[in-house]
């Protein structure tokens, strides 16, 4: 038969295995919490730029209309012309 002391002690190392295990399960709710939490803020913020989104398209749309037509020869030549400068200036640079 085991002495008093031995049982004793392993009494006590049941009850430290016992009290580790239930802190190990707590910090595993506290972290699972914590991710659930996370995952919560995001979808509210997803949900806000989604709806800000929507919005800002709902906008445009309505203005849309009363913007002035740009004819596509102008822009291309504007741009042509940008490039045009841009070489002349990389050729004054060489």
């Amino acid at each position: 038969m085991q002495s008093l002391s031995g049982l004793l002690q392993e009494s006590e190392k049941n009850s430290e295995k016992e009290t580790l295990s239930k802190a190990q399960s707590m910090e595993k709710t506290k972290v699972k919490e914590k991710y659930l939490q996370q995952a919560r803020r995001r979808e509210e913020v997803l949900a806000l730029q989604r709806k800000q989104r929507e919005e800002r398209i709902a906008k445009e749309l309505m203005s849309h209309s009363h913007k002035p037509k740009i004819k596509t020869d102008q822009v291309r030549q504007k741009v042509s012309e940008a490039d045009l400068m841009d070489q002349e200036a990389v050729k004054a640079l060489k």
